[in-house]
């Protein structure tokens, strides 16, 4: 398993944690260390960071009464 140069990751989206970037069978990857939530695998490194770091704003849902 390779691991990526150092880079510059958010928290996971959904738990907090700390991630890492590896290479897992050619495929590059963001992993989160506590709850294991991963991107998809890329044929680069850079693609993963990316996809990692993107955050869709959160818009607000209809109100409740």
């Amino acid at each position: 398993m390779k691991q990526a140069k150092t880079v510059n990751l958010k928290p996971c989206p959904c738990c907090g944690g700390d991630a890492h970037v590896s290479c897992i069978r050619g495929l590059w990857k963001v992993i989160c260390f506590a709850c294991r939530l991963q991107t998809t695998g890329y044929l680069d490194d850079r693609s993963p960071v990316s996809s990692w770091n993107r955050r869709i704003p959160r818009t607000p849902g209809p109100r409740r009464k």
